[in-house]
């Protein structure tokens, strides 16, 4: 059976009609409104183009540009909002060719690779320490960060950034978060198009107590629901359907799923969406502004039996300084070194002072027990920590609420219950299905042999499933998980602020949120700050809104124009690129 890619480029090529597209499509696993939506964004056609001006006035035709996303089989949702865009973008005389990549060639060549080509709809989760503005405005937006997968590089938007990250006082620094937010939304070096809905599907007659953790998605980092859910029957293991596995359980290496390893490794800290939780930490202070005192959770195990104490701590950050594993660059890039006060009280010193790091660092980092970690690599002959594979030498050994019991690679995982976790889970423990195809997902959900999912099916689809199961219960969660479109910096077209601006008026938000997230999702507001954020997102910023006319208004000023064909064509004398070295 072909898949959602294939189907599409049968519908553009008309090989097969719109009740057929309909048809497999659903075969195929989509709700009925969201094959429609995918029908509608295929098959739309193009607003006619300004008149041509006169002949010699322009240059060449703008190329086409290539437009990355994830495919179909990772989530129709992206591919809707992908053909979305594109229909709206060909309207402005551009010609785009969308790239649909799997999920983990995506993150590795474009999220995090920098191996963009033109354009790409890059995604981000509703991850904890994201709920702290560094995210939005560092990691993705300064010159040289690995998540920086458009290459802008703006001095004065460094500048102000690292003028922000050292201010304390959240007042003060909101003001200058505001102030970014600003310089960012005339700028346009990426644009938010969708806040995804998030939710839990699950059934209901053998597990309850399921909390909402709005505006936080349900990731595997998380205490809740994993220490509330309840089993209602003997069948105490809750089965949990993933569309992705781990590649590795060695913490220090896992790029994407590492949120699954930190059910068995604890982090210093969670966020409870509005507020900081203690989790191996019980408290932390501000000794001085570059200074943070950490107290551990008294009578804290490791898997094994072994006390954690602050010298395992200690070892964790000093470790990761000293191997620099790429997943921990952000987390610890302003982390000096550690050293221990008492057997439960460690101190750690900054480079600089960071208001993001209780956030971005101690919800991210876990704690490494000293005793098995001090004897790689060398002890286990390979070359790096990053090299190690701790499961045949059964060493999988953290401290959070559960405990690795078993893996076979892309079928499934079983984590079972630490009843030494200071507030132990009600379910004996946590098995993760994978699937490779929503259609098995759906069936399993079904018949009961899984109990709950977060993914693999789009939300709309969640909720048609849970209407037509009466065993099964549907919860929206509105989150910050945000879509972004991303333009590659280091090619000239895109250092036109004209292109940028015409791109993002021709970005149709309010339509892809009806349509690709069936109404499920959020509307961004302006700048690089989700609207779920509310406390940082400045209600006050310019609104650009969708206006095909003033896109194409805006590139005529420019000087580009439009062959008799309606292709975009270059000013004379070549993109209007600002003379300070500020956009290359």
């Amino acid at each position: 059976m072909p898949n959602l890619d294939n189907l599409l480029e049968q519908l553009t090529a008309g090989r097969i009609g719109r009740r057929q597209f309909l048809a497999r499509a659903i075969r195929l696993g989509l709700s009925f409104p969201a094959a429609s939506a995918l029908l509608a964004a295929s098959t739309q056609p193009a607003a006619g183009a300004p008149a041509a001006p006169a002949s010699g006035q322009l240059g060449p035709v703008v190329p086409t540009l290539e437009f990355a996303h994830y495919s179909a089989d990772y989530s129709p949702t992206f591919v809707a909002i992908a053909r979305i865009l594109m229909e709206d973008f060909k309207k402005i005389g551009f010609d785009i060719q969308l790239k649909p990549m799997n999920f983990n060639v995506f993150v590795s060549q474009i999220t995090v690779g920098g191996q963009i080509s033109d354009l790409a709809l890059v995604s981000w989760g509703a991850d904890p320490d994201r709920l702290d503005p560094n995210h939005w405005l560092g990691d993705l937006n300064t010159c040289g960060s690995r998540r920086n997968s458009g290459h802008w590089c703006d001095a004065e938007w460094d500048k102000m950034f690292k003028e922000q990250r050292v201010v304390l006082d959240e007042s003060k620094r909101r003001a200058l978060v505001f102030k970014m937010s600003a310089y960012h939304n005339e700028r346009l070096p990426q644009w938010p198009v969708a806040h995804n809905g998030d939710f839990m599907l699950y059934n209901h007659r053998k597990f309850e107590n399921f909390p909402n953790s709005t505006p936080i998605q349900v990731t595997d980092a998380r205490k809740e629901p994993w220490l509330s859910i309840t089993p209602r029957t003997d069948d105490t293991i809750l089965d949990l359907g993933s569309r992705e596995d781990v590649s590795t359980w060695n913490v220090l290496a896992e790029p994407a799923s590492f949120g699954w390893l930190r059910m068995v490794y604890q982090t210093f800290v969670r966020d409870d969406g509005s507020k900081l939780g203690d989790w191996a930490a019980t408290s932390w202070k501000v000794v001085d502004p570059t200074t943070i005192e950490i107290k551990l959770r008294d009578g804290a195990k490791f898997h094994d039996g072994r006390e954690v104490t602050a010298k395992d701590a200690v070892f964790t950050f000093n470790y990761l300084l000293e191997w620099k594993p790429p997943t921990y660059q952000v987390a610890m890039g302003n982390v000096k070194g550690a050293t221990a006060v008492d057997k439960l009280t460690l101190r750690v010193m900054l480079k600089e002072p960071d208001a993001a790091f209780f956030r971005k660092t101690l919800t991210f980092v876990p704690v490494l027990p000293e005793h098995i970690w001090s004897q790689v690599p060398k002890a286990v002959g390979v070359k790096t920590p990053m090299q190690w594979d701790p499961q045949p030498d059964k060493k999988v050994i953290g401290s959070g609420p559960f405990v690795f019991d078993h893996w076979t690679k892309d079928q499934e995982c079983l984590l079972k219950r630490f009843d030494g976790f200071y507030q132990p889970a009600k379910i004996a423990g946590l098995r993760k299905v994978v699937f490779s195809s929503g259609d098995a997902m759906v069936a399993a959900m079904q018949q009961g042999q899984v109990d709950f999912t977060t993914d693999l099916i789009d939300v709309g689809k969640a909720a048609d499933i849970a209407r037509q199961n009466k065993q099964l219960t549907f919860v929206n969660i509105p989150v910050h998980s945000t879509q972004c479109v991303v333009v590659n910096h280091k090619k000239e077209l895109f250092q036109d602020p004209a292109i940028r601006q015409a791109l993002r008026l021709a970005s149709n938000k309010e339509r892809i949120n009806q349509e690709a997230l069936l109404g499920y999702g959020a509307v961004p507001g302006e700048g690089p700050i989700p609207i779920m954020m509310d406390f940082w997102y400045d209600k006050s910023l310019k609104k650009w809104g969708y206006n095909l006319d003033r896109a194409r208004q805006v590139l005529k000023s420019a000087g580009y124009g439009w062959d008799k064909d309606g292709r975009l064509r270059f000013p004379a004398k070549g993109p209007n690129i600002p003379s300070d070295a500020s956009m290359r």
